[in-house]
């Protein structure tokens, strides 16, 4: 962890933490007050035993004990409001940064986010902003009052006895050196663990996905073997890192442990019979050798946090760096009046699909893109939507040249039905609200109506309210698309594309969808993608690809 990436790590948090700042000023007065309390209680005891035991004073021993009991009550007492406060702070700062990782991941480009699987983005937004709690301001304040406390405990030592100190010197710098050293080689470990965790999320959902499919055909070792192999590969990473760390551990606790413990008591006891020290100073001193292995312990383990914690900004950070395609304030009052395509080569990987594209629609123009497979149909849509970056070429909206980031204005203008549209685990009713929270209840049946959604919701006493279960499964492909072009005329748009809504629906769903196209506005412009031929009387327009070249017919 270096001097830069402290620098935006810093950069990033400031603005979580300043909404925050009062009450963390209060927490880390109150652990503050807490970390220093309890330095003076071994010398308490160091009277006790030189001074008080010696005297047979009973009334000195009362007010010790006294005094030792409320201080350790006082700071018990403290340090759980502190700790209370911290934590409350630290749950809201990490909802605030989910909250704004997961909007930063809704304004990226599409063509950015669709390179990586959902996996991905999980691991980063719920398991790496738990981890960089060791970045807040609890844990940095506990590092300072530690190194500190650590360095008042030396200078007490120093008093009490310096020949041991000068013994015990050397092995804290073993100690700090053996750190160095491990901290330089965990960065690694780490980097390749968190990676194999999220391959491991990825293929879980995806092996939970092929489920149904899997149960069809009464065979899952494919999705089983993936996850499974996965996991192989985690559960390695892991044992690898956690065998790594267990070393380092072990050898520390040789050392402070072993070690200084000798030293203060064996050393320490020799001291005493040629008159170095008195045996209140050794206990004294035990005490003070215990608060700086601690000490030193809690520092290798925070430090390492520090390390793991700022792994895990690096890969949040990654989400950070994503562009945002964020509308404009005047986004809503844009209309969609004419489409110009000019000599548009588009693909995928830089591979042409589609090559100098070229056309002009206007308002109530209802174009029906045909083609065989793989041609390039739903690259047009794609390219329309502002989803797919051109190769070359150029794309006008009302006479007017318009770049990616302008795509993103006039989507509240577009409604999209996708090949397979995404149904949530909701009513029919919140499904159709998704693209428009918003809408009225008057909004949802009007565009539910449009689409033939009622004509089998109407069935049951729920209506709209009837839930369609995890993915959609209690409707068919059918009953799926209309809900899919409800979903995209409740906004009224003026610009509607749909991808082969036909394709493996019944007769009964495609004339209905039909029928929904046919009577859209006749301001809406209108683009269906079909390999299936389509009665006449609903599109003026149809564009046929063969051979990334398009025949335009009106």
């Amino acid at each position: 962890m270096n001097l830069r990436s402290i620098r935006n790590n810093a950069r990033m948090l400031l603005p979580y933490l300043k909404k925050h700042i009062y009450m963390l000023s209060i927490a880390s007065t109150l652990a503050i007050f807490c970390a220093f309390m309890v330095l003076p209680l071994p010398l308490i005891t160091k009277h006790l035993l030189d001074v008080s035991i010696p005297k047979n004073d009973i009334k000195e021993f009362v007010i010790i004990g006294l005094l030792i009991l409320g201080s350790i009550s006082l700071i018990g007492v403290l340090q759980f409001l502190s700790d209370k406060i911290f934590f409350k702070c630290n749950q809201e700062i990490i909802f605030s940064i989910k909250r704004d990782l997961l909007n930063h991941v809704f304004f990226a480009p599409i063509s950015e986010t669709n390179t990586r699987g959902w996996g991905y983005y999980i691991s980063r937004i719920e398991d790496d902003t738990e981890r960089i709690k060791d970045l807040f301001a609890d844990n940095l304040l506990n590092i300072f009052t530690t190194t500190l406390r650590v360095i008042i405990t030396l200078i007490a030592c120093f008093f009490l006895c310096y020949q041991l100190t000068l013994i015990f010197i050397p092995i804290l710098l073993v100690v700090t050196l053996k750190t160095v050293r491990y901290l330089k080689n965990i960065n690694q470990e780490l980097q390749v663990l968190y990676e194999k965790q999220a391959e491991k999320s990825e293929n879980l959902g995806e092996s939970l996905n092929l489920l149904t499919f899997c149960q069809y055909s009464a065979n899952f070792s494919y999705p089983y073997n993936k996850y499974v192999n996965t996991m192989g590969l985690y559960l390695s990473s892991l044992q690898k890192y956690t065998f790594f760390t267990y070393t380092s551990q072990m050898q520390n606790v040789i050392i402070i442990s072993g070690l200084m413990n000798a030293v203060a008591f064996g050393i320490g006891g020799v001291f005493i019979a040629l008159g170095y020290t008195t045996i209140g100073s050794l206990f004294a001193f035990q005490n003070f050798v215990f608060n700086v292995s601690g000490g030193v312990q809690s520092l290798v383990s925070m430090i390492f946090n520090l390390e793991q914690a700022s792994v895990s900004f690096s890969r949040i950070n990654e989400i950070k760096s994503l562009p945002q395609e964020v509308p404009d304030q005047n986004a809503n009052n844009l209309r969609i009046n004419s489409i110009r395509l000019e000599n548009i080569t588009a693909g995928y990987n830089d591979t042409p699909v589609m090559e100098s594209v070229s056309f002009e629609v206007h308002q109530g123009d209802k174009i029906l893109i045909s083609g065989h497979s793989g041609c390039g149909k739903s690259t047009i849509l794609k390219t329309l939507a502002g989803f797919l970056k051109p190769i070359s070429g150029s794309i006008y909206f009302n006479d007017t040249l318009v770049n990616m980031h302008d795509m993103c204005n006039f989507r509240p203008k577009m409604g999209v039905v996708e090949q397979e549209p995404y149904i949530a685990d909701d009513t029919v009713s919140n499904n159709i609200r998704i693209v428009s929270p918003e809408s009225s209840d008057e909004n949802v049946m009007q565009a539910a109506d449009k689409a033939y959604v009622s004509e089998f919701t109407n069935n049951n006493n729920l209506g709209l309210d009837i839930s369609v279960g995890p993915n959609g499964n209690k409707l068919s492909i059918g009953q799926k698309q209309r809900i899919a072009i409800a979903r995209a005329i409740i906004r009224k748009p003026d610009l509607l594309l749909l991808d082969e809504p036909l394709s493996n629906v019944d007769p009964r769903s495609e004339e209905f969808i039909l029928e929904t196209i046919r009577d859209m506005p006749s301001d809406t412009i209108v683009f269906m993608v079909s390999h299936k031929p389509v009665k006449e009387g609903i599109f003026n327009i149809k564009i046929n690809i063969d051979d990334k070249k398009i025949m335009f017919t009106v």
